[in-house]
């Protein structure tokens, strides 16, 4: 089962990069707000950007966690399904989604997998040249 961070309830544990992207008004934002916030920043294609915006709007505001099925999300993002599926293990790898996948067991009975929208612990931020303002989030492997 899948636990939220600690800092979904104790904002003193927020990971050092939230608090250098996310002004104090936005720290009182949702958690759904925080991460499609987030999100438009991220160092990935387009693609995967818009899949995994239009996830959101399935995602519960507080848990962040949506069960849309791949064909639902391929409809609503125009995409086919493989690259829906590519865009999620991109999130996915980047530490921006858990996924708890469920195979269909009993015949014809479709079961969606479970999507957490997830906050890594290490994220690259870069900044504008001159104002500093914050244009990219990248995935730190470190």
């Amino acid at each position: 089962m899948h636990e939220p961070p600690r800092w979904w309830s104790d904002t003193d544990a927020l990971p050092d990069w939230m608090l250098d992207v996310l002004d104090g008004a936005m720290l009182d934002a949702s958690n759904l707000t925080k991460w499609t916030y987030c999100v438009r920043m991220l160092a990935v294609t387009p693609t995967t950007q818009h899949v995994a915006l239009v996830l959101a709007t399935y995602m519960d505001v507080t848990t962040l966690k949506a069960w849309p099925s791949v064909g639902t999300l391929s409809l609503n993002t125009g995409r086919k399904k493989v690259t829906v599926r590519d865009s999620i293990r991109a999130l996915e790898s980047h530490g921006w989604m858990y996924v708890e996948r469920f195979r269909n067991t009993r015949g014809s009975e479709r079961v969606s997998n479970r999507y957490y929208g997830m906050f890594p612990n290490h994220v690259e931020v870069r900044r504008a040249g001159g104002n500093g303002k914050v244009v990219e989030l990248w995935h730190n492997y470190f």
